[in-house]
């Protein structure tokens, strides 16, 4: 599905009515919109925009939810199929451990920022808090300034715990930092 190319809204001259940017956001513009909670403002490049759609109708089609989709792709769960409707489906593996599961992977359909920043998502068994969040992120990405951010009423999979990540090393000289907005 291509997606057409079209002009910037007046609102946002980043992003064109189809959804999709036309310009990678800067890191200084991503911790702007995220502090102001203005979430609704990310999104991705015009080739990301259209594999997301194409992916998201094929999981749509041959998944029971996106949620078990996604915990076979993260989560470590097994794939099966629904007997009576024929639906790939999650089935959890022996011995997984809902409050010990903590996952940071790279995001499937990354919003569109500047290459030296990676977009991230931090999956989890049970919901998470802010020192939850902060540790693990700690862990995982010494070294990097960070902003995370829960999507709230626009979290696409609202049955899993997660928030977003952006990460970037810190320059040579720079402090590591961790900004986070949400929960």
């Amino acid at each position: 599905m291509a997606v057409p190319r079209v002009a910037a809204t007046e609102e946002d001259p980043l992003r064109p009515a189809c959804g999709a940017l036309l310009s990678p956001y800067t890191w200084r513009r991503l911790e702007d919109i995220v502090r102001a909670g203005r979430i609704e403002q990310l999104g991705r490049s015009e080739a990301g925009y259209a594999r997301y759609l194409r992916e998201f109708h094929t999981m749509k089609a041959e998944w029971r939810s996106t949620a078990d989709c996604v915990r076979c792709r993260h989560y470590g769960f097994l794939q099966a199929v629904d007997a009576a409707s024929g639906m790939k489906i999650a089935v959890a593996p022996v011995g997984y451990d809902a409050p010990s599961f903590l996952r940071l992977r790279p995001n499937d359909y990354p919003y569109y920022t500047e290459v030296c920043v990676t977009h991230y998502v931090l999956w989890s068994g049970v919901p998470l808090d802010r020192a939850r969040v902060e540790a693990a992120l700690a862990v995982e990405l010494p070294g990097h300034c960070i902003i995370w951010f829960e999507n709230g009423a626009r979290k696409s999979i609202k049955a899993l715990p997660h928030v977003q990540v952006f990460a970037r090393k810190a320059a040579s000289g720079e402090a590591a930092t961790m900004v986070g907005y949400g929960l």
